[in-house]
């Protein structure tokens, strides 16, 4: 409730995607301070049904929807096919087992099961790089 974010709800649209059994008492909350608060169902285990949620946001006219999350979330995008394109950018440094994943856990058995993705651009960007690439569909 003390975020920048919240606290300029009543400027700024802002939404929040949540369970359908989230805590009422939070969700008045939020929606007190000016959040428009989005019941999604929950898919499987915890997580919300990400492609219900995309939908919501498509018939909110929204078409492209920039997801700055974790590696669970990646993952789960990636592995419901709901990624049409990725940036992905990239320090010239190696970190090692020390770093934290940026995709986790896809669930493949092999190699051959691995999304396929095409490169549509590459920038520098100071000693970084940052990659566009768009999803391969599978024939």
């Amino acid at each position: 409730m003390t975020s920048r974010l919240v606290q300029t709800a009543h400027e700024v649209p802002t939404w929040i995607l949540t369970r359908k059994d989230a805590d009422a008492v939070r969700i008045k909350a939020f929606r007190q301070c000016g959040v428009e608060v989005l019941q999604v169902d929950v898919a499987t285990g915890d997580q919300l049904d990400l492609a219900a949620a995309l939908a919501i946001l498509g018939n909110r006219g929204l078409t492209n929807v920039l997801v700055e999350g974790g590696a669970r979330i990646g993952a789960s995008l990636i592995a419901q096919g709901l990624v049409e394109r990725l940036v992905w950018f990239h320090a010239p440094k190696i970190i090692g087992g020390e770093g934290v994943p940026a995709i986790a856990h896809l669930g493949l058995e092999t190699p051959e099961g691995a999304k396929r993705w095409r490169r549509v651009a590459t920038y520098p960007i100071g000693e970084d790089l940052l990659q566009i690439f768009d999803a391969v569909v599978a024939t």
